[in-house]
């Protein structure tokens, strides 16, 4: 809750106002801003993408320099090799 202790673009107003609206002071300045919403947390299908995503990468870094290096050889003209890997691991 905003402390008002003045009228309401005082330069002693500080804090928020319903979590919607923060009011700041700052040398001889006061600024009202609309707070930012909060992101909702990951759906339990964006957790396992995720989750995913962190096994390819943990599988790339565990092949051995011969097994990388063919990767590397395999992998298209215009691709890179580690994201080529990822995709391949996805789809499998």
């Amino acid at each position: 809750m905003a402390r008002l202790t003045g009228p309401l673009y005082g330069s002693t107003a500080t804090g928020t106002v319903a979590g919607l609206l923060g009011f700041r002071t700052g040398q001889n300045t006061q600024c009202v801003a609309r707070l930012p919403s909060r992101v909702p947390r990951p759906s339990a299908a964006q957790i396992l993408q995720r989750q995913k995503y962190r096994d390819a990468i943990a599988a790339w870094n565990m092949l051995s320099d011969a097994d990388r290096a063919q990767w590397i050889a395999d992998t298209p003209e215009g691709q890179m090799p580690i994201p080529f890997f990822i995709s391949c691991y996805l789809l499998s």
